[in-house]
This record gives C-alpha cells, sequence and structure tokens, in this order.
C-alpha cells in the first residue's frame, strides 16, 4: 500500500488491503529521517503528548493528523490509539513518516475511556491533549495553550474556545465569557460552571497536567464514554485558564450525532454528579436541577431513537426529582402516546376495520 502525501490529505489512497490486527505498541520513525534525529527523538522527552483515539476514519483522521503537524509548537508526540480499524488507519500512520508519531493498535472494544486511558497512561510529556479523530486545531492552539500552562503553575488545565461545523460550512462558536467583555484569558474555578453548564468544553478543547490526572484519577472506565466526569474531577481539583479564543473546530457528523454515544455521555455524568452531591461538592438544589435537566435529555433522546420504554423511565426519573414539573409531565405522556401507536399493529388495525 503506498500513500501520496499532500499538504492538506489531499493524495490519500483509500485502497484496501488485508485487516491488520496488532496487540502490542508499534512505535513508528521516518524511514527517510537522519538516523542522528531518529535517535534524539527517542531519547528526548516531549513537552506534550496528543491522544488520538480512533476506529475507521482514516478519511477523517487525516485531516486531524495535518493539523497537528501544522502546529507552531512542535514538541509534541501523537499517540494514535487504534481501536481495531480494518480501514487504512495504520497506513495512514505509517505514511507521514513523522517520528512523533505512535502507533498503537488494539482488537477492537469500541471503549472510548479504556483507549484514552491507555494514551494517558503512555503518555511521556508532562501536559497531555486529547483529540479527537474527527476534530481539527488551529495552527497556534497548543503554543497558546503551553504558554499559559507554563505560566499560572497552579493551574490544572487550559480551555480554549471552539467553533462547531459540518459538511455545510461552521454554524456555532463557543467563547465562555466572551460576551461579557472578558479579557481573553482568565484563571478560575470551573467545577460550577461545568455543572450548569455555563462552561462547555470538547476533550479536543483541553491541555491538562498529567499529574493532574494522576492525582484525582483516570477516565471512569466502568462507562465507555466519560471524559466530561473527568473533567469535572480536574475542575473540583484545580483552577483552569480560560481561553477564550476559538482554537478547535469540532465536526459533527453521522457517527458522532446517533444516540448511543449521547446516552453513554449522560450516564457518565449522572454517575459523577451523584458522586459529586454524595461527596457534599454541590448542593441539593443543584443536584435535584441537574439530575432532572439529564434525565430530560436522556428521554427526549430515546424517544427519537425509537426506545420509548427507555424514553418512559427517563421521564419517570425526572418526575422523581421534581413531581410538579410540567415539562417532564409533557414527556412522559409523548412516551405513553407513542407506545400505544406502536401497539397497534397493521393486523389489528385490519380487524378493526
Amino acid at each position: 500500500m503506498t500513500f501520496a502525501r499532500g499538504s492538506a490529505c489531499a493524495g490519500f489512497w483509500l485502497a484496501h488491503a488485508d485487516p491488520f490486527r496488532y496487540e502490542h505498541l508499534l512505535i513508528v520513525f521516518a524511514a527517510k529521517a537522519p538516523l542522528g534525529l531518529r535517535m534524539g527523538l527517542l531519547m528526548s522527552t516531549p513537552r506534550v503528548s496528543i491522544v488520538t483515539p480512533t476506529y475507521n476514519r482514516a478519511h477523517l483522521l487525516c485531516h486531524t493528523i495535518d493539523s497537528v503537524r501544522a502546529q507552531s509548537f512542535s514538541d509534541f508526540e501523537l499517540l494514535v490509539m487504534d481501536d481495531g480499524s480494518t480501514d487504512d488507519t495504520r497506513e495512514l500512520v505509517l505514511s507521514y513518516n513523522d517520528p512523533r508519531f505512535v502507533y498503537c493498535a488494539r482488537e477492537h472494544t469500541r471503549h472510548l475511556s479504556k483507549l484514552r486511558n491507555d494514551g494517558i497512561r503512555r503518555a511521556r510529556g508532562a501536559y497531555v491533549a486529547l483529540l479527537d479523530s474527527d476534530d481539527l486545531w488551529r495552527a497556534d492552539k497548543l503554543r497558546r495553550q503551553v504558554e499559559l500552562l507554563d505560566q499560572y503553575e497552579d493551574a490544572g488545565m487550559v480551555v480554549a474556545g471552539f467553533e462547531v461545523f459540518d459538511s455545510r460550512g461552521t454554524f456555532s462558536k463557543n467563547l465562555y465569557g466572551a460576551e461579557d467583555g472578558c479579557a481573553e484569558y482568565s484563571v478560575e474555578w470551573v467545577f460550577l460552571p461545568l455543572i450548569e453548564e455555563k462552561l462547555m468544553l470538547y476533550p479536543s478543547t483541553v491541555l491538562f497536567r498529567k499529574s493532574q490526572a494522576e492525582t484525582v484519577g483516570l477516565l471512569n472506565e466502568e462507562i465507555r464514554d466519560s471524559e466530561h466526569e473527568f473533567f469535572f474531577r480536574l475542575a473540583l481539583h484545580a483552577q483552569a485558564v480560560i481561553l477564550r479564543l476559538p482554537l478547535v473546530k469540532i465536526r459533527k457528523h453521522e457517527d458522532n450525532l446517533s444516540a448511543q454515544p449521547m446516552v453513554e455521555s449522560f450516564a457518565a455524568i449522572i454517575h459523577g454528579v451523584e458522586r459529586f452531591y454524595a461527596s457534599g461538592a454541590i448542593s441539593r438544589q443543584l443536584y435535584t436541577e441537574r439530575m432532572m435537566i439529564y434525565h430530560y435529555r436522556l428521554g427526549e433522546i430515546f424517544l427519537s431513537s425509537g426506545d420509548i420504554s427507555a424514553a418512559r423511565r427517563a421521564f419517570l426519573a425526572c418526575l422523581r426529582f421534581r413531581p410538579m414539573s410540567s415539562k417532564a409531565w409533557r414527556g412522559f405522556m409523548s412516551s405513553l402516546v407513542k407506545e400505544a401507536r406502536v401497539s397497534v399493529t397493521p393486523a389489528s388495525r385490519r380487524s378493526s376495520g
């Protein structure tokens, strides 16, 4: 398999070969790089480790990797955690001939938390950045975040602003506090703003200290998609630098808009909020409010995906937290109506006609 590399991945071919299955770490060194450069990179410790889990996304991963290679800050390693891809992911990573890239393949588990944790444990850098395999970074993203973590030693992470885009272009921008005329960056306790969803973040927007992750514990592997609960714990333990610049482009597409990832993400958040409430980190009022909101959103997701019984259970959970909520009652009644419609089969309609 041969890949023709272009500046924006334009020359990369998607021809299929036999699928590759690897259990061990493959450290990919540039075949054309001078021996001295390769040995120097092997012995040196990068300042930043970038962890990118992926599965069968070579057609998107190429653009993500190109945005990493375009960074003005170059002292990094890129750990590509391949969850058993059967497309050209391995060949794509190898084709870059970049000694900073580390390729690690494992059997397919569809367990994002384990993939991220594996990458964090392997990370050699003092700072860790998570980068999803469909997102993009602006060229100054790492430089700006590294400078701020260097400057503010008590901060546990830097959270950058982001833009959301799809195949039609950019359709939203999120810069926490920018509408209030805040400075370009500030150092804040952001645990409550995160819980209250006043501050929104994606994994690709954050640079954090590996030491902080080791202190609070890595992602919860009981849940497959638990990064938000992990960031809650980081925010509870140390202040964060909020960088109000759109340094990340979050890609929306069919794969990440499906119901299952959203359900798993809410399950992790609910689990985390329950723990924070039990430990006294949040008030009963905030706990009740957030649990009502999370279960209602789960109900909407289940209802739209056709899982009516799960939707009904979610709306009932809302009512346990807020029995007089008209919104929750409407959702619950909608689930009953949809269930009644589904129970009317074509055969029963014919027999009644």
